[in-house]
C-alpha cells in the first residue's frame, strides 16, 4: 500500500465499478472490502480499536456505507476516543446518523457528513405499496389466485373466510365453493376493500420524503394533511397543529420524520388511542418513533386497522407478533433500496471526502 496518498477506510460496500471510485483511487489509498478478497470486515469494537493503532493509524477519512458502524453497535464515545489523530472526516451514505455520537466527534474536531434523501422517491414508492395493500389487499388476492388458479374461487375464498382479530389470521371457509356462487371481491376476510380516493392521509414530517409521499397520495385522490414543527406555507396541504390533531382525523397515519431525540416516542399510547379503530399506521422514519408494542396490542384488540412497517423498534429483529398477521405489511428496511440510490449516495460521500481532504473546504450536508 502506497504511503504517498492519504488513506481512506471503507466500512461497508459500494459499487467499485463506478467511474467516480476509479477517479477517487487516483488520489487516495483505499482500504476496501473487495470481493472475493476481503481486505477488512467489521467484527468487534475491540478489534477495530486495535486496528486504529496499527493498520489504520494514518487514515484521514472513513467512508461509512449503509451499515457503517452498526454491526458493532455504532460509533460510540469509546470508539471515538480511539480514532486516529490523522482522521479528519467521516462520510455516511444514509440520511440518518443516530448511530454516531455527534458530541464526541465534535469534541475531537472530526467532521461528519450524511447523505441527503436521494432515495426520497423510493421511500415514497414503498410507502404507497403499504398504503395500497392496506386498503385493497392485492397481496392476499394474489395469493388465493395462485393457490386456486381460478378467478372466481380466488375471490370466493376471501369473501367466505372469517378473520380472527386477536391472531390476525384467516379462519376456515364458511361454505364450500359453489359453481354458481359469485364474489365481486369487495370483501377480503371480513374486511371491506376500500378505494384510496377521498380518504385522509396524515403525514408526520413533510420533508423530502414526506413531500414525495404527499404527491403520490394526492395522485390517488387522497386528502393529505400533515404536521411538523412549522407550517410550510408553500404547500397546499392542510396543516395540523400537532400529531394529536392529525391522528384523530386521518384514515392512515404515515411517519416520515427523522429519528432523533425530539421524535422518540412521538406516536405513543395517547396518539394511537386517538386514531380511528379502522386507521392504518405506517412507519418509514425510525422504529423508536412509535410505541410499536402498544400499536400491536391495539391491533390485537381490534382497535387499530392495520400496521405497515419498514423500520422496527428492535431492528434488525422484527416482533414475532407481526410475522403472521393478515392485517400487517412488512418490508425489511428497504424503503430507499434501489440501484440508483445506492450509487448516488456513494458518489455523494466520495465527493465529500475529496472536497474536505483535497480541496480543504467543507463538503455538503455537514452534521458536525
Amino acid at each position: 500500500m502506497s504511503s504517498q496518498k492519504p488513506q481512506v477506510l471503507f466500512l461497508g460496500d459500494l459499487n467499485e465499478s463506478l467511474p467516480e471510485f476509479a477517479q477517487f483511487k487516483e488520489k487516495f489509498d483505499v482500504i476496501v472490502r473487495s470481493f472475493p478478497h476481503q481486505h477488512y470486515k467489521l467484527t468487534t469494537a475491540d478489534a477495530l480499536i486495535k486496528k486504529f493503532s496499527t493498520d489504520f493509524s494514518k487514515i484521514v477519512a472513513i467512508y461509512a456505507g449503509w451499515m457503517g458502524f452498526v454491526p458493532i453497535g455504532g460509533l460510540t464515545p469509546s470508539l471515538v476516543e480511539h480514532l486516529p489523530a490523522s482522521l479528519k472526516v467521516i462520510t455516511s451514505t444514509p440520511v440518518g446518523y443516530d448511530a454516531y455520537d455527534v458530541p464526541a466527534l465534535k469534541s475531537r474536531g472530526i467532521q461528519l457528513y450524511n447523505s441527503p434523501s436521494m432515495g426520497a422517491g423510493d421511500v415514497a414508492d414503498t410507502a404507497m405499496w403499504h398504503i395500497l395493500e392496506s386498503f385493497r389487499y392485492f397481496k392476499r388476492f394474489e395469493k388465493t389466485a395462485k393457490e386456486r388458479g381460478h378467478t372466481l374461487m380466488a375471490r370466493e375464498d376471501l369473501q367466505t373466510k372469517s378473520f380472527d382479530i386477536e391472531t390476525g389470521s384467516l379462519g376456515v371457509e364458511k361454505d364450500d365453493w359453489l359453481a354458481n356462487a359469485f364474489a365481486f371481491g369487495e370483501i377480503a376476510g371480513g374486511h371491506p376493500v376500500i378505494r384510496l380516493a377521498g380518504k385522509t392521509c396524515g403525514i408526520v414530517g413533510l420533508g423530502r420524503i414526506g413531500q414525495e409521499i404527499a404527491k403520490r397520495a394526492s395522485a390517488f385522490g387522497m386528502n393529505v394533511v400533515y404536521t411538523q414543527r412549522n407550517e410550510n406555507k408553500d404547500m397546499d396541504y392542510k396543516y395540523c397543529k400537532d400529531v394529536d390533531e392529525l391522528c384523530s382525523m386521518s384514515d392512515c397515519v404515515v411517519i416520515s420524520c427523522p429519528g432523533n431525540a425530539n421524535t422518540r416516542g412521538l406516536i405513543g399510547k395517547k396518539q394511537i388511542d386517538l386514531m380511528k379503530t379502522t386507521a392504518r399506521l405506517f412507519n418509514f422514519g425510525r422504529g423508536f418513533i412509535i410505541d410499536e408494542d402498544y400499536a400491536i396490542k391495539r391491533l390485537e384488540e381490534g382497535k387499530l386497522g392495520w400496521i405497515g412497517l419498514d423500520v422496527f423498534a428492535n431492528e434488525p429483529m422484527i416482533d414475532k407478533r407481526l410475522l403472521n398477521r393478515w392485517d400487517v405489511s412488512l418490508t425489511p428496511h428497504i424503503g430507499s433500496s434501489s440501484v440508483e440510490t445506492f450509487d448516488a449516495t456513494a458518489k455523494f460521500a466520495l465527493a465529500n471526502i475529496y472536497t474536505v481532504i483535497v480541496n480543504g473546504v467543507d463538503g455538503q450536508s455537514r452534521v458536525c
